[in-house]
């Protein structure tokens, strides 16, 4: 990204026609926009002292500077950029991908006194969305201020604008109370329709309201209108959205209803911000500086991302990643141990999958040697993948591999933020070391019983019909696949990580099927079902699939796409497979026939592919999770350096977990720290 420097500010700043007070601002924010290595806060701040430096040493140019800024503002019209900027859109996710693309090969005219084609056009680079989040309100307060002309800016708004404010809480209300009879809505809580909802409610208020202010605007009334039942309308109103958010938990959520809800979240918050700005109430103690300064950042960066379809595309598939991943957190306490009992639990769930694991790998060597033409094959090697799983699954035991789809998302769910959205370094870092060390227990007993099973199988079947199970031939090749480099374990576990992440989202994505469609009640109330099973039957049917639907698909689904891997690469003559360390476990003992060296050094290829499967398919979890969520890591490296430190220093939190003596003591301890900065 181009600096610009002091001298040729000053050089532009002087040509520029007084006038021309966009160009005047668009010149200013190249001045001060950080470059890409630097860090944002502190390269802006840098410039703000420099920036006052010159103006404080050219009063004729800093006059000019202040006259056309206060221009601008004075003609600005806020009803648009106020009502649609920062909003998600009404046309939905095509209509808007439509308009953008559209907007980008054929850019319509700028509209001088649209706020938002003004602030595009200052904001003129695609990265600047980054830096204006990053700069902090009291920077962004100085340079308002230079520009005006003024160390403080008026604490009141201009009538004017408090005009137009008052317009768009009209048309945001109307907004609001039209969205209570959308049919999502209504699926989830029914009595909407034979009641006086919070939404319709503060409409109705707020028609008071913006009548009543504006009649005191014009000096008709004597006495200001109090807003306060209109904030605690707003306020059940955000209580009515949270419930529906937690219905739709339960009864399942369409994509349709997770764009509605958050698009009521974000229209709830701009009427409160548009309150707390055109509020007058003498009594009310509001920081309206901050809230206007939080608005204004919110409107850049909107406008900044306007016409970005990146931006939109990643908007909608974080909308995605919540109706997903919800269900998905709900799943993933279970695989998250914090304690020596559910640790030992895990151990044995585990070992309970070892034992199956052996019986799938030599079941899927059966079938290549079949000599099944290539689609058939993979067809067959999937169904024994997939139902493999979901035995495993029914019988309660548990493939460590499964785990991190589930437990990033519960890691996601649970995770404390700071005031920007930024999930707490400690937290995390606890939370992981929980993961890690349950993910430990799970392959240790995936591992040591498939692969004990599996050298017993081999040995048992030698020993009874003298021949060994499988050839030299393919024992060679099944210790090649597990060479990292030689047979590409490492990168094929990788795929079979991206596949275990997917098995994540499809089990969320059937849970909630699931819950959408009221399956519980269709499966209790199927005619053919009720003619072939009594009552209690059909409960137990769909109770059981209430718990597992998604599980099942996942397993399922997630074994067809290991079988189906290698027919792709087939296809595409690509370089697509797969490895897994449960399997690659089980290939090991099946070969036998080894020394205690080479034995050792296969065993560790195998906790390499392990180690992949794990790293891949939780990371994509987590970072899904985490944007579902609106949250994201402040400082990536230094959790790394946090967490190798924490390894150095107490390294068995990440393999074996406290006892309940030493847990109750850590929970005292956090607890008192809490308290100790409450208290500060």
């Amino acid at each position: 990204m181009s600096r610009v420097t002091a001298d040729q500010f000053l050089a532009k700043l002087r040509n520029i026609a007084p006038e021309d007070s966009a160009a005047l601002l668009r010149l200013v924010i190249d001045y001060m926009r950080p470059a890409l290595s630097d860090d944002a806060a502190s390269a802006f701040r840098a410039k703000l002292s420099a920036l006052a430096g010159i103006l404080g040493a050219e009063p004729a140019l800093h006059q000019r500077l202040s006259q056309g800024f206060n221009d601008w503002l004075g003609r600005q019209n806020l009803l648009l950029t106020l009502s649609h900027v920062g909003l998600l859109p009404r046309n939905g996710f095509l209509g808007e991908m439509q308009r953008r693309v559209y907007d980008t090969l054929i850019p319509p005219a700028r509209d001088v006194r649209d706020l938002s084609d003004t602030l595009r056009w200052v904001f003129h680079r695609a990265g600047d969305a980054d830096w204006i989040a990053e700069v902090e309100d009291d920077d962004w307060f100085v340079l308002l201020s230079l520009l005006g002309g003024r160390r403080e800016l008026h604490a009141s708004v201009p009538k004017e604008w408090q005009r137009q404010a008052l317009d768009v809480l009209e048309k945001l209300s109307v907004w609001v109370a039209a969205e209570e009879m959308e049919g999502e809505l209504v699926r989830l809580d029914p009595k909407i329709l034979e009641r006086q909802s919070p939404f319709s409610a503060l409409q109705r208020e707020m028609m008071r309201y913006v009548a009543h202010y504006q009649q005191w605007l014009a000096g008709e009334r004597a006495e200001y209108h109090d807003d306060a039942h209109l904030r605690v309308l707003l306020e059940q109103s955000h209580d009515a959205l949270l419930y529906y958010r937690k219905r739709s938990l339960s009864l399942g959520a369409s994509v349709r209803l997770t764009y509605l809800l958050e698009r009521l979240e974000q229209t709830l918050q701009r009427i409160q911000m548009l309150l707390d700005l055109v509020d007058q109430n003498p009594e009310q103690s509001l920081d309206k500086r901050a809230v206007a300064l939080a608005l204004f950042r919110q409107l850049a960066i909107a406008a900044v991302q306007r016409n970005s379809i990146r931006a939109l595309w990643k908007q909608n598939i974080g909308l995605l990643a919540r109706k997903v991943s919800n269900n998905a957190s709900e799943h993933g306490e279970h695989y998250v141990t914090d304690d020596r009992r559910g640790y030992f639990s895990m151990l044995g769930s585990a070992a309970g999958a070892g034992l199956i694991i052996p019986l799938m790998a030599i079941l899927k060597i059966q079938i290549e040697a079949a000599g099944f033409p290539p689609l058939m094959n993979a067809l067959l090697v999937g169904m024994n993948y997939g139902l493999g799983f979901v035995l495993i699954h029914m019988l309660g035991f548990t493939v460590a591999t499964k785990q991190p789809a589930m437990t990033a998302a519960h890691i996601a769910n649970t995770m404390e933020r700071d005031s920007k959205s930024r999930a707490k370094p400690a937290a995390l870092i606890e939370l992981v070391a929980q993961v890690v060390r349950t993910q430990f227990v799970a392959i240790v007993g995936n591992v040591t019983v498939a692969l004990s099973v599996a050298f017993a199988i081999a040995l048992g079947w030698h020993y009874f019909t003298g021949e060994a199970l499988i050839s030299s031939a393919k024992g060679a090749y099944l210790l090649e696949s597990l060479h990292p480099l030689a047979g590409g374990a490492l990168f094929y576990a990788a795929i079979a990580g991206v596949w275990l992440f997917c098995s994540g989202l499809i089990a969320g994505y059937f849970d909630n099927r699931f819950d959408l469609l009221a399956m519980r009640e269709r499966i209790i109330h199927h005619p053919v079902l009720r003619w072939l099973m009594p009552s209690h039957w059909r409960e137990k049917m769909g109770d059981y699939l209430a718990d597992h639907y998604g599980a099942l698909w996942g397993n399922f689904l997630f074994g067809m796409l290991l079988g189906m891997s290698a027919f792709a690469g087939l296809l595409t003559g690509l370089p697509i497979d797969i490895r897994h360390v449960a399997f690659s476990a089980a290939n090991l003992g099946l070969v036998g026939g080894l020394d205690w060296a080479d034995f050792l050094v296969y065993l560790s290829f195998a906790l390499m592919i392990g180690g992949v499967n794990l790293l891949v398919s939780f990371a994509l979890a987590l970072m899904v999770g985490l944007r579902a969520r609106g949250l994201r890591v402040p400082d990536p490296l230094g959790i790394l350096r946090a967490l190798l430190g924490k390894l150095m220093v107490a390294p068995w939190e990440f393999f074996l977990p406290p006892s309940k003596g030493q847990a109750q003591s850590q929970q005292g301890a956090e607890r008192k720290t809490s308290a100790d900065k409450s208290a500060h």
